[in-house]
Order: structure tokens, then sequence, then C-alpha cells
């Protein structure tokens, strides 16, 4: 029983060590942001990643900040960024959240660990062109 106090107390201590920044629930998935980042951007980020179907009530993790732009940061599963269609549908996850929830201004994607150390960035200008040539590969 002793032991099973000091595990919950380290547990406790090593949440209240992390600062993801302010939490805004949706359903069991959760967006955290920091200044300058504000309430209203972060629940449009969330009310997006809900219309486009990757917040299900599974548990997921995203983490918007903004420095000289807004990078939105998803918490994914080992190995994840080496699958490249998993890397081609946060491309397009990207240009779709950029028109939505930013004004179409450009963002950058971290793909992260699970307590958000980034392993992979996706930046606009990789998103954009991705897109640009997988349509002109199309044939008609």
């Amino acid at each position: 029983m002793k032991n099973l106090f000091i595990i919950a107390g380290l547990s406790i201590l090593l949440a209240s060590c992390t600062n993801y920044g302010t939490k805004i629930d949706f359903n069991g998935d959760e967006v955290y942001y920091k200044d300058p980042v504000t309430e209203e951007v972060a629940t449009q980020v969330g009310e997006f990643l809900k219309t486009y179907q990757y917040f299900t009530g599974q548990g997921f993790t995203v983490q918007v900040l903004k420095e000289e732009g807004y990078t939105v940061r998803f918490a994914t599963k080992e190995g994840i960024e080496n699958d490249a269609d998993v890397m081609g549908g946060f491309k397009f996850l990207l240009i779709d959240m950029s028109a939505a929830a930013f004004n179409g201004d450009p963002i950058t994607i971290d793909l992260c660990d699970e307590t958000l150390n980034t392993k992979v960035t996706i930046t606009h200008a990789e998103a954009k062109s991705y897109l640009e040539k997988m349509l002109t590969e199309q044939p008609i």
C-alpha cells in the first residue's frame, strides 16, 4: 500500500512538472495552448479536428503554440513519422487546418512523442509542395 502512495505521488509530481499550457477537453481528446495563443484559436483547432474526424474521443493530445507563426503539435505513437501515408495525411491536414482555423495563414505541424518532444516538423511550404505534386501527378 505504501508503494501505491509513492507511485501515485510521483505521478502527480510528474504531471505537475509538465506544463503543456491551458487544457480544453474535447470529449476525451485535448488541446493545450499557451500565451499568446488565445482560447478562441485553440477552440477553433479542436473544433476543426473534430470535424476532420481526428478527434474521436480516443485520448489524442494536441498543443497550439505561437512564436513567429502558429505551430500545432500532435502527440503521436512511436514510428508514425516513418509511415509515408500517415505523413501525407498530416500534410493534407495542415493545408486544411490552415484554411479552416487560421484564415489561410501558414502554419507548422510538429509530430511529437507522447511527452510533446518534437520528432518531425512539417512546414506549410512542404505541405503545399506535396499537395501540388499529388495534384499534377493525377491522370485526367
